[in-house]
C-alpha cells in the first residue's frame, strides 16, 4: 500500500476544481497501467484566496505565486497478480 498527499493551490476557485479532476483522473490512469487500484479521498478544502494587490511585489528579483489551500490525500493501493 502506498499513501501520500497532494496539496493543490490557486486563486481561482474554478481552477483549483480543475487541477483536482487532472489529479484524479491522472491517478486512475496510473493506477489502471500498474493493474492498481486507487482511492483519492479530499481531507480539507480551503476556498480560493484573493491577496490585496498591494501585498505582491512585482519588482524585478521578486518572484510570485498563487496560494491557496485544498489538500487532497491520495491513496493507492496495488494489486499482486
Amino acid at each position: 500500500e502506498v499513501r501520500f498527499s497532494v496539496d493543490l493551490r490557486h486563486s481561482d476557485d474554478d481552477q483549483l476544481e480543475k487541477m483536482e479532476q487532472e489529479m484524479r483522473a491522472a491517478v486512475e490512469r496510473l493506477a489502471k497501467a500498474q493493474n492498481c487500484t486507487s482511492t483519492v479521498e479530499r481531507v480539507a478544502n480551503y476556498p480560493a484566496c484573493k491577496f490585496d494587490a498591494t501585498t505582491v511585489s512585482r519588482e524585478p528579483g521578486f518572484s510570485t505565486m498563487r496560494v491557496v489551500m485544498a489538500s487532497t490525500r491520495t491513496r493507492s493501493v496495488c494489486t499482486s497478480g
